[in-house]
């Protein structure tokens, strides 16, 4: 096989990689700035910080989440539905063990502090519509 052949085949998840990667990088500095400003422990101050930027975050999670996820089962359906040359296989298979990589990087970024506070406050509305209904 040679390397041509394997960038094209990977040449979406080189894509996601490299957004990814460099979305991780930019959460994690923005993570660091509200653990110095102690904003994790204050949910709404949080969300509304630098322009409501976690928001921000939080969507971009979604996003990787929802391409990582369509990825995933392209590769899927390669492997379980069509035949694939063993070479293809192998490569689908490393796709997918690297966007689950990937996805679990994002998650354990996005969950301290960003996930945490957006789950609280979604709880409080939650449960202010509920009261009031």
């Amino acid at each position: 096989m040679n390397v041509k052949r394997v960038v094209e085949y990977f040449k979406i998840e080189i894509a996601f990689l490299f957004v990814s990667v460099v979305y991780m990088v930019c959460l994690h500095l923005f993570n660091q700035k509200l653990f110095a400003q102690g904003l994790d422990d204050n949910a709404l101050a949080l969300i509304k910080y630098d322009n409501y930027k976690a928001l921000w975050y939080f969507f971009g999670a979604v996003v990787l989440y929802m391409v990582g996820f369509f990825r995933i089962i392209s590769h899927w359906r390669g492997i379980s539905c069509r035949y694939l040359e063993i070479e293809e296989m192998l490569m689908s298979w490393i796709a997918i063990i690297g966007i689950i990589i990937l996805l679990v990087g994002i998650f354990s970024l996005i969950n301290n502090p960003i996930l945490r506070a957006i789950i609280v406050i979604g709880s409080i509305l939650y449960f202010l519509v509920l009261s009031q209904a």
